[in-house]
Order: C-alpha cells, then sequence, then structure tokens
C-alpha cells in the first residue's frame, strides 16, 4: 500500500515535470520578449551577403498597459547605425525616410515593423547575416526602457517571419542589396526592403 502510493506520487511528479518542460520549451520557440507592459513578438531579419550595405528588422511591438510609449531608437553590434524607417512606394518610387521622434505606442496598440512598411534599418553590417544566425538588438522605449532582444535570421527574401518565399521582386530586392533609396519598382507591386 505504501509502495503503491509512493509510485503514484513520484509518476505525478514526473508528470508536472514533463509538462513544465514542454511549456517551458514552448514559450521560449515563441522567441517574444517583454518589458513591463510592452511586448516584442518575434523579431527577425533577412539573410543579406558579406558586403551588403544594410539588412533590416522587423517585429511586431504590442503595449498592454494604459500608459502611452513610444520606440525611440535601437542599436546593435552587429552594423554600424540602427534608425527607425517608413518605406513608401509613391507613383511607382520607393521612397525611404527616417521616422523622426519614433513611433508612437499608444495603450492597448499593436504596431508592425515589417517589409515595405515601418522597419529598423540597419547601416553597415559588420558581417553577413546567415539564415538561422540570430542578431543581437536593443530597443529603447521612452518609458519601458532598454529591452535586449534578437533577430531571427530568415532566408532571403522572406516575407515574415518563418517565410521562406521567394518571388521575383525578392530575387531582384536581393541581387540590388538589402535597399535602395530610390529607383523604380518596375513591375513589382511594391518595392522589397
Amino acid at each position: 500500500m505504501l509502495l503503491s502510493s509512493f509510485c503514484r506520487r513520484a509518476c505525478d511528479i514526473a508528470i508536472i515535470c514533463a509538462l513544465t518542460t514542454f511549456f517551458l520549451t514552448a514559450s521560449v520557440g515563441a522567441h517574444d520578449f517583454r518589458a513591463g507592459d510592452i511586448i516584442i513578438d518575434h523579431p527577425w531579419s533577412r539573410a543579406i551577403p558579406t558586403r551588403a550595405p544594410t539588412a533590416a528588422g522587423y517585429l511586431t511591438i504590442r503595449n498592454i498597459g494604459a500608459r502611452e510609449d513610444k520606440l525611440i531608437g535601437a542599436q546593435t553590434p552587429m552594423a554600424n547605425a540602427a534608425e527607425i524607417h517608413e518605406m513608401s512606394v509613391v507613383d511607382n518610387i520607393m521612397r525611404m525616410r527616417p521616422i523622426e521622434g519614433g513611433i508612437a505606442l499608444p495603450p492597448g496598440a499593436e504596431v508592425q515593423l515589417a517589409p515595405n512598411g515601418r522597419h529598423l534599418m540597419l547601416i553597415g553590417p559588420k558581417e553577413r547575416f546567415a539564415q538561422g544566425a540570430r542578431v543581437p538588438l536593443t530597443l529603447f522605449f521612452e518609458h519601458a526602457g532598454r529591452v535586449d532582444v534578437e533577430l531571427v535570421v530568415q532566408a532571403m527574401g522572406a516575407r515574415a517571419a518563418g517565410s521562406h518565399g521567394h518571388t521575383e521582386c525578392d530575387k531582384q530586392a536581393e541581387h540590388h542589396g538589402e535597399v535602395e533609396s530610390s529607383g523604380r519598382t518596375d513591375h513589382c507591386d511594391q518595392a522589397k526592403n
């Protein structure tokens, strides 16, 4: 009787340990970061060749708090500078410009930094970003402060986190480097960045 009770408890402990390991592993695999009320979902970048002049960083930021915050800057040891940029296509010409003053994060808001829109421009990468690598990045928020994250490097031409797609436009973007500050998009619906 005593041995049977001991075995059941040992079995229960083993199940609890297995479930704990599963949930901890699942949360690490989600690649999310948090600082107070700011949640950064799956930061990523695209693979770039050795001498690319720029790279880009993408992520989603959620403000789950009751107070507005603001993304005011970024830096990485893997590039000479990091700036917050916005890309748009006007009259079939790609326009790239820094976002002055940062990106506001109202309470309850979700802001995406994604290809063909707002993004982090990593200027002068110090080495190639190889697919599967992780690039350290520090984000600076007005209230949440400094948040260290990692960009997971996806394939060249990836359109979203975990994407492996290569369209003709993606191939053109790869051929010309990660981004050009001006130029025609030809038949592509939007220039890649």
